[in-house]
């Protein structure tokens, strides 16, 4: 299935964590503790993981211990220790959740308040409440494991005695991967920004297993919350590393499925297999005997929370006037929810198994246990061991896996190859994890042994200190360096080298390319345009370049069919018609470019397969056949057979003429950023080798192919391409200028669009009814408009309601056809074809995939007649041809078509667009949407996500406000590097000023650390005191408190000495009290000589750091001395503190070219 991971806070956070992970997601009173829960449910208890156990006082809890509702409360609460209290670092902030805010607030106002002014009060202190950003601690991390359907199915109909062998495999399962996770990506930070990467000896983690989804269906999972609190250098209770975990995520996803069919096979007769779910969708690896239909049926019923969700929403809008707030939103999440599932709050298990199993009964017409005997059936096949699998068989696992990897990257990361070689050996049983393991290390190292790593070595020499025990730098991070293919890399040189230099390709005359550019274009539909300098230029530029490769970037809006069209004009001016081929990279984009420039066009991906691919090898060999049949079919009698065979070859010849490209052609290749690095360059090659040329066409800054892609990228930046600067879509002067800056992620231009009430946000839910409600509102009043989300869950959300509209409105049939995935298709409803059939033929061509329609009739056997619908305004023509689309075509590849994805929005431009974003969005994703609209563009973003598993969120995605949400999307580009361009960032980031002055701060930091700790015994300290400064989350203010106070030229260890033997610490203190102490009375020591000790840089001294580490800092500084002509003083304190505002004025250091951290830096130095 899957295993996904959100952060926890350690405000609303925990929260979530006590009401609804450790509570079967039930909706569980503040009153009744988890002990009446457990016994009333059924449910068990959470249980405690983990080798980080060892490490708390007294060994912990103990691994598979109970947890207990204050266990919690000290760990995920406060991050102490689950059991003393003690604390574990750093203590959690406490923050005031915005709901108790509220709440205190609303309970202070006046009691003879009128009503009116009570709504008004409450509401303002709301939204004011609402709006505030609340500093939070991340208190863990939730890994959500979820067993495969078919296992949660079997295990909710099965009887007692599978049904424990079943939780039971999933119960190892997941310990297992907990195993694999602290083995691989288990670690903690130190040193400046955290530069300084540890490995940590384990995890803790609460385990909490569920059994059933938010809307009832059966769905065994477990919730392993990672507590972030691990022990570092000397045992220092430390913040794990994130982003370790975040890169680690899908690879243990797929540990999880391997591991569980690994423990299902060995403890029942069962055997697995791969399903094919159709197109556009991954197979699913289930237990076989388990029926599709019956899966199908115990996964429904999260659509019905979404369909009732909606009329909730609209009463709420109908009674209060406005959308719900975030408080709201929950409450009605929960009412939904319970109208949906069984009437108790807390339902005990054994009862949802008696509805399970009725509900598969209706369905199948079979028992329980026949179900469960359908499956139990298979011969328990032996697991392999690791090492008797044979060399020949990994190196064909790797190759298989390499493959894999290569479709869909041009770089990738060693956690890719793992999680591919995962899928790629999911089939085959091991003994446990260790083999399995140990399988996966083998298979992964033999493909990366065929690959290029592109991580450029450290150019400084590190410390043996500062190594691992495997001699990396702890500088450096653990399987984060990409790799590559010498293929990819070799066709992105030759896509360079073609687009860079002469290579005496076709031109047009210089003043043909003139006399087209000179002049109006008179377009396809009627329309006459003077084109721009900008679009002139680029003309002349590419029809008179003798360089194969040609490269056209032009932003959203700026006009570039235009452009094409007189490029096309003045092509054949000079090699006449039919000179200019187009490509695209869907059916549908295709058919429009060909329409616009009135030329032939054709999917990129088709044009390869009956050019130089399967299809063409194909018709090379029947071809050849034929010839043979045609010279031994000699006679009169077999002149029959002649013409047969005649008109055969004559056929295949012309299909390959259509696929050939002639010398002197132009080949277009529109929306060029979302084809393939290979596929380019296969392009390329086929009009090198009969003399045409190609043209690139496309935005680097939009959305980027789905395989291996970047090549776009790296030619838009290197490959010396025409760029279209005008903008003519939008109507507002504003919005055209925004756009750009929205491109490049400004994110000062959320300003421009927040001025101009572009901007909405909330929780989910309601942001979808405001999206939906506006674009049904222009729909209604004929204004041409899109409904855009970046993903397709919420496209069927949105395509769901519209349906159920357009039937309460009479304008839908009511019945009609139900597709494989359960979408009602009634008469009138406007669908999408998802598949190129060209057996199906329409007066434009073909049944293509993105093709729009309406539907006009439906058969009695599932077959739908359509009538085709412009992209732009949904209307049909009025001479509009009906189309027939058979039952399986419909069953398998026809949606809904109201609201679409970006990908599929990419091209289209409408009058105005409504756009869902959310968490997870990228840049490209963002900046696409908002530029299909001519007059207007509306963001509706969503500040949470809706869990499938989860009646209710964690709550920390929606304490953020709606600019800091547009502000991660638009700091977070989604757009593939080429390899050539990632071998150069690397190159850069390893020397770059940022990192080498976050090293030299550090390695700066550790001398006076060392100093310091060979001070402290000397001043009145004993062996434990010292000891627990070690391990203190107050360490390092005291120490950044003693070097400034050494800055200002005062004896330190003397005033040090003085303050203890002044008033003595008495007795034995807890780990962070000696250096809380200590620090404090050094502070006011310092307050007493100078009015802000903040403000006093420190001074660097290494003087009594160990020879090697002297050493690596003049190296440092000769790195930064040779980056420094091309920096400023500002630029190189901004690369320090990585904020502009960050950067002050600071004393000479050790050399004239690395600043001294700022007081903010050296705060943190030992965080």
């Amino acid at each position: 299935m899957v295993m996904t991971m959100h952060r926890l806070t350690a405000g609303s956070g925990y929260q979530y964590l006590m009401r609804s992970t450790a509570s079967g997601d039930c909706d569980r009173p503040a009153a009744s503790d988890l002990t009446t829960y457990y016994a009333a449910s059924g449910n068990p208890p959470g249980r405690w993981y983990g080798r980080g156990l060892v490490g708390l006082a007294s060994g912990g809890p103990g691994d598979g211990a109970h947890v207990t509702e204050e266990e919690m409360a000290n760990l995920y609460g406060e991050g102490k220790d689950p059991r003393t209290g003690a604390s574990l670092g750093r203590p959690y902030p406490r923050h005031t959740p915005a709901a108790e805010r509220i709440a205190k607030q609303v309970a202070a106002l006046p009691a003879d308040l009128a009503d009116e002014a009570r709504d008004a009060a409450v509401a303002a202190i709301t939204r004011v409440e609402l709006a505030k950003r609340t500093s939070t601690a991340v208190a863990g991390f939730d890994l959500t494991f979820t067993a495969t359907k078919s296992v949660s199915t079997l295990w909710a109909l099965a009887d007692d005695g599978t049904r424990a062998a079943l939780l039971a495999a999933h119960r190892a399962a997941v310990g297992q991967a907990l195993a694999f996770l602290e083995d691989t990506a288990a670690f903690t930070r130190t040193g400046t920004a955290g530069c300084r990467q540890h490995k940590v000896s384990g995890l803790i983690a609460a385990g909490f297993d569920h059994w059933d989804s938010r809307a009832g269906d059966p769905n065994l999972h477990t919730h392993l919350v990672v507590a972030n609190k691990v022990q570092g250098p000397g045992g220092a209770w430390l913040s794990v590393d994130s982003r370790a975990l975040h890169h680690a995520v899908v690879m243990v996803s797929e540990m999880y499925d391997d591991l569980l069919a690994d423990e299902v096979a060995r403890r029942l007769p069962v055997a697995f297999g791969w399903r094919h779910r159709g197109p556009r969708r991954s197979p699913a690896f289930e237990l076989d005997g388990v029926d599709d239909a019956l899966m199908t049926e115990f996964s429904s019923r999260a659509t019905q929370i979404d369909e009732a969700m909606t009329g909730v929403l609209a009463e709420f809008y109908a009674t209060h006037g406005r959308g719900p707030n975030r408080i709201e939103i929950v409450r009605l999440r929960q009412q939904v929810t319970r109208s949906v599932r069984p009437k108790k709050h807390v339902t005990p298990l054994a009862d949802l198994m008696t509805m399970w199993r009725a509900r598969a009964s209706e369905r199948t017409g079979k028992t329980p246990a026949e179900l469960t005997a359908a499956v139990l059936r298979a011969s328990q096949a032996a697991p392999l061991a690791c090492d008797r699998i044979p060399g020949p068989v990994i190196d064909r696992l790797a190759e298989h896996t390499l493959e894999q990897v290569m479709t869909r990257r041009s770089t990738w990361t060693r956690w890719n190859v793992m999680a591919e070689a995962a899928r790629a050996t999911r089939a085959i049983r091991m003994t446990g994890p260790t083999d399995r393991g140990a399988l996966l290390e083998r298979v992964t190292n033999a493909a990366l042994r065929s690959c290029t790593s592109l991580q450029a070595p450290d150019p400084f020499a590190v410390p043996t200190r500062y190594t691992r025990p495997d001699g990396t730098s702890q500088f450096t991070r653990v399987d984060e360096g990409r790799y590559t293919h010498h293929q990819v890399l070799d066709a992105e040189a030759r896509l360079l080298h073609a687009a860079i230099c002469d290579a005496d390709a076709p031109t047009t005359a210089a003043w043909l390319a003139k006399a087209v550019t000179s002049r109006p274009i008179h377009s396809t539909d009627g329309r006459t345009v003077t084109l721009a300098q900008d679009q002139a230029t680029a003309v002349e530029h590419i029809a008179g370049s003798t360089r194969l490769l040609n490269v056209l970037v032009g932003p959203a809006g700026t006009g570039k069919t235009t452009t094409l069209a007189a490029l096309k004009a003045a092509w054949e001016q000079g090699h006449g018609r039919g000179s200019v081929v187009g490509l695209a990279p869907s059916a549908t984009a295709a058919a429009e470019l060909g329409h616009a420039l009135g030329i032939a066009c054709e999917n990129t991906a088709k044009w390869l397969y009956e050019s130089t691919g399967p299809g063409a090898q194909r018709r090379t060999e029947l071809l050849a056949r034929l010839h043979t049949e045609r010279a031994d079919a000699t006679g009169f009698d077999q002149r029959t057979r002649l013409r047969t065979i005649d008109t055969a070859i004559t056929t295949l010849t012309a299909l390959g003429d259509r696929f050939r490209l002639r010398p002197g052609q132009l080949l277009i290749v529109d929306e060029a950023s979302l084809a393939g690095t290979f596929a380019l360059d296969a392009l390329t090659a086929e009009a090198s080798d009969v003399g045409a040329k190609v043209l690139l066409v496309g935005d680097h800054k939009q959305l980027s192919a789905v395989d291996a892609g970047g090549a776009f990228h790296l030619l838009a930046e290197r490959g010396r391409p025409a760029t279209l600067t005008s903008l003519w879509r939008f109507t507002h002067p504003w919005e055209a200028a925004a756009t750009l800056r929205l491109r490049t992620g400004d994110i000062h231009v959320i300003d421009d669009y927040a001025d101009h009430d572009r901007i909405s946000a909330g929780p989910a839910e309601a942001m979808c009814e405001d999206a939906y409600t506006a674009w049904q509102t222009d729909t209604e009043r004929g204004v041409s408009a899109i409904l855009i989300a970046s993903d397709s869950r919420t496209v069927d959300i949105l395509n769901t309601r519209a349906h159920s509209d357009r039937v309460t409105d009479g304008l839908v049939t009511p019945t009609g056809v139900t597709t494989s995935t359960g979408t009602e298709i009634g008469v009138g409803d406007h669908v999408i074809t998802r598949a190129n059939d060209r057996r199906l033929r329409t007066p434009g061509g073909h049944v293509r995939n993105g093709d729009l329609w309406q539907v006009t009739a439906v058969a009695s056997d599932g077959a739908l007649t359509v009538v085709p619908l412009s992209r732009r305004d949904r209307t049909a023509s009025a001479r509009a041809d009906e189309v027939v689309i058979p039952a399986v075509y419909a069953g398998q590849h026809v949606e809904l078509g109201y609201a679409t994805t970006t990908h599929r929005a990419q091209g289209i431009t409408v009058d105005r667009a409504h756009v869902l974003a959310g968490p997870g969005m990228v840049r490209e994703n963002l900046y696409v949407a908002m530029t299909r609209g001519r007059h207007d563009n509306h963001v509706y973003l969503a500040l949470d996500t809706i869990e499938a598993a989860c009646d209710y969120p964690p709550e920390h995605q929606i304490s953020q406000g709606g600019r800091d949400a547009l502000e991660a999307i638009l700091t977070t580009p989604g757009a593939e590097l080429s390899a050539t361009e990632t071998i150069a960032a690397s190159q850069d980031e390893v020397a770059s000023p940022r990192r080498l002055l976050r090293i030299r701060h550090t390695l700066l930091a550790d001398a006076a650390a060392e100093r310091w700790g060979a001070a402290f015994p000397t001043v009145g300290l004993t062996a434990d005191q010292c000891d627990q400064i070690t391990t203190s989350p107050a360490r390092g203010p005291l120490l950044t408190a003693l070097e400034r106070g050494r800055a200002l030229g005062h004896p330190m260890h003397e005033v040090l000495a003085g303050l203890i033997a002044a008033r003595p610490l008495d007795g034995t203190h807890p780990a962070a009290e000696t250096a809380s102490v200590l620090h404090h009375r050094v502070h006011e020591w310092l307050r007493a000589h100078i009015e802000d000790p903040a403000e006093v840089p420190t001074v660097d001294d290494a003087s009594d750091a160990p020879p090697e580490t002297v050493a690596v800092l003049d190296q440092i500084d000769g790195l930064i001395a040779a980056r420094a002509p091309a920096l400023s003083g500002f630029e190189l304190s901004v690369a320090s503190h990585g904020d502009p505002e960050a950067a002050v004025d600071e004393v000479p250091s050790r050399t004239p070219f690395a600043p001294m951290p700022s007081p903010e830096t050296q705060r943190s130095m030992d965080q």
